[in-house]
């Protein structure tokens, strides 16, 4: 490593300029195996950096090492990667899929949240987030790496009502090594506020090349003492961390912060780093959302056929007003950057918003804009759950439930019939038994030897409480619990084709409905609908989104084709809701 003539006498803004000069030169000294020459040179308030290193991703931590030591700085980064083990970057195009490795190792790692100084309010605060290989009170982040991995670099992004930033100084990356150790993510922000009970309360978003990895949180005690006391984590979320799935264009992360009326918008767009304000993190007052979803879609299952469009794009131009400034200005700028083709997740622990339906108005500057998920492959996951947001689903059989309802104030449902026999005829799919008993034992107790794929219903539902109607009673998503133990061997996508069964509600803090319920036991994604829909249309939309899904189309692309396919029919297809990794695929 080439030397850098920097000193703490180069430093105006710190008055423990030495410490952190410490620090800086120990992080420099643990990345030495992964750098031929680096050269560093500060004067007049620049620090100019060149050399070789071996990926993006040493390239990238060595930038933000100078930055941490000295953010008023001017930098240049003219550092050369010279022999990379493997980019941060991704050279293929949109939609690409990236081969997956033929081996992989499993590493697990916790996550880890220290400070040596104590959180006062009005005054800076410095903490670092680590994923250590000791383990500690948090869940293990499990992740699948190449079996002859070396580094792996993770972006961790702090979000907090009690924090304030400087622009950029919210999001840095840890380095995992393969011998154990690694290098933490170190923060500084003001404090501009405490709970009730004292506490600043932290939760670090981990991406991973792109692709959102899960969820810590941690909290710190503002005491008058000379250390911060850390308080027990909140049940985070588990996650896992694919290198080498393929990554969103565009992550929105949608997180509460404080109270459940304020959140925070976290974007991440690989591609798109020069695009849009500066800035990746937003907090909007939402209100009530459930009220306020409630109000947007409470006509949509009354829409009339022919009529229901216009409708509909006023909605989404509400949900549109709704986003933040900064999420607006980078979706216009790809979109004119990229076209309408880019794939978005997102990530949210807001359960009641369709936010895939907003439309951008006529003050977007967008050319010929369209609902986003008329436009783009797009899917949801739930952030504040524990459960992995699977990269690929494994083959395997089609289990489909159909019930044949006698008379009464439920009808029987022709074209539901007609879809079973359809999945049954074209994709091989088994009907089974559509009884209560056969439903509940199949996933608990009387599991097939063959992995399942698709588990798939198509009947009569109810979003509250959320529950489906098989042929001699109803299934609630309350009885998906520990006792359910199909998600856990096979992580099957769950189909359910019934009214009103998209949707979600908080009880006692934790997120609840079916995709909710389904997805924390394991299960590999979920398709349904919010509201009442059509049974012919509805019946449409399944077949298309399961014919393409089934023939490895990845969710987004094949649920993108389904709504799109049958947008003028009625509002139907406007209704579903699809959770899972929008570039998953099935094989």
């Amino acid at each position: 490593m080439g030397a850098a003539p920097l000193s703490p006498s180069s430093r105006t803004n710190y008055d423990d300029a030495d410490r952190d000069w410490a620090f800086a030169v120990g992080k420099l000294a643990r990345l030495r195996p992964y750098v031929f020459e680096i050269h560093a040179e500060s004067a007049s308030g620049m620090i100019a950096l060149s050399g070789s290193v071996v990926s993006e991703d040493i390239k990238d931590v060595i930038e933000e090492v100078f930055r941490d030591y000295d953010p008023d700085a001017r930098l240049t980064n003219d550092i050369e990667v010279t022999a990379p083990f493997r980019s941060a970057e991704h050279d293929d195009d949109f939609g690409t899929a990236e081969a997956r490795p033929k081996q992989t190792v499993v590493v697990d790692r916790y996550p880890r949240f220290e400070s040596g100084q104590q959180p006062s309010l009005g005054e800076r605060f410095r903490f670092q987030v680590d994923l250590a290989q000791d383990a500690n009170d948090q869940p293990p982040f499990r992740m699948e790496l190449p079996y002859d991995w070396t580094t792996v670099s993770v972006d961790s992004q702090i979000v907090s009502a009690h924090l304030r930033f400087a622009e950029g100084a919210d999001r840095r990356k840890i380095v995992i090594e393969r011998d154990g150790r690694s290098i933490a993510a170190l923060y500084e922000a003001e404090v501009v506020g405490v709970t009730d009970d004292g506490l600043v309360e932290i939760q670090a978003v981990f991406n991973c090349r792109g692709r959102y990895s899960g969820i810590a949180k941690s909290s710190f005690k503002a005491l008058e003492r000379k250390e911060a006391q850390r308080e027990a984590p909140s049940a985070p979320a588990a996650i896992a961390i694919h290198p080498a799935a393929t990554s969103p264009d565009l992550t929105i992360q949608i997180l509460s912060v404080g109270a459940t009326k304020s959140w925070i918008w976290v974007l991440d767009a690989p591609k798109a780093k020069s695009l849009g304000k500066p800035g990746r993190s937003e907090v909007v007052e939402l209100g009530d959302a459930e009220s306020f979803a409630t109000d947007l879609l409470k006509e949509c299952p009354d829409l009339q056929t022919g009529r229901h469009q216009n409708k509909l794009r006023g909605i989404g131009e509400k949900i549109w007003a709704a986003t933040p400034e900064t999420f607006r200005s980078l979706y216009a700028d790809m979109r004119r950057e990229f076209g309408a083709a880019f794939s978005i997740q997102i990530v949210t622990d807001e359960p009641h918003v369709p936010w895939e339906m907003m439309h951008p108005n006529a003050q977007s500057g967008i050319a010929d804009p369209d609902h986003m998920f008329m436009t783009h492959p797009v899917s949801r996951w739930y952030a504040s759950i524990e459960g992995r947001m699977l990269s690929s689903l494994a083959p395997g059989s089609i289990a489909s439930f159909v019930p044949v309802y006698g008379s009464g104030s439920r009808p029987a449902l022709q074209a539901a019939i007609e879809e079973g026999q359809w999945l049954v005829s074209t994709l091989g799919a088994e009907a089974r038994d559509p009884t209560w008993e056969s439903f509940t034992t199949f996933w608990s107790t009387d599991i097939p030897k063959e992995r399942v794929a698709v588990l798939h219903f198509a009947g009569h539902g109810d979003n509250q409480p959320a529950r489906i109607r098989l042929s001699n009673g109803y299934v609630s998503c309350d009885e998906v619990n520990g006792s359910v133990k199909l998600g856990v061997r096979d992580h099957p996508f769950v189909v359910l084709n019934a009214c009103e069964t998209g949707g979600g509600a908080f009880r006692l803090g934790l997120v609840s409905g079916w995709a909710a319920s389904l997805t924390t036991n394991e299960f590999g994604g979920v398709l349904a609908p919010l509201w009442r829909v059509e049974d012919e249309c509805a019946s449409q939309v399944v077949r298309s989104y399961l014919g393409s899904f089934c023939k490895g189309v990845p969710i987004g692309v094949a649920m993108l084709r389904a709504r799109t396919a049958q947008r003028n029919a009625s509002a139907t297809p406007f209704a579903y809701v699809c959770h899972g990794d929008v570039n998953a695929r099935l094989g």
